[in-house]
């Protein structure tokens, strides 16, 4: 499976992955700046490999799971017109 996203979508993230990415801040600037570099990507609408995106079915919902690093993913939850950050620190 590629996933690839609208270049036009808005980004949200949930009040989780906005701790989640705070603690990266903190922490870790380097995988701050992976999240960073993979939130772009999807903002502009790129490509993502199958060893990196696997799509989750959470209910009604329909989440993507981007490989952040072999322990953590971006969980991204794809709208319409949005793209929402559900998490972006541990394993779903």
């Amino acid at each position: 499976m590629t996933l690839t996203l609208k270049p036009d979508l808005k980004l949200l993230m949930t009040e989780q992955a906005q701790q989640d990415f705070a603690y990266w801040e903190q922490h870790d600037q380097a995988m701050a700046g992976r999240i960073l570099k993979l939130l772009k990507n999807l903002a502009q609408g790129h490509t993502f490999p199958a060893q990196q995106a696997t799509q989750l079915k959470f209910g009604n919902l329909s989440l993507i799971s981007l490989k952040i690093s072999t322990e953590h993913r971006l969980v991204v939850e794809t709208l319409r017109e949005q793209f929402i950050v559900h998490q972006c620190r541990f394993h779903y």
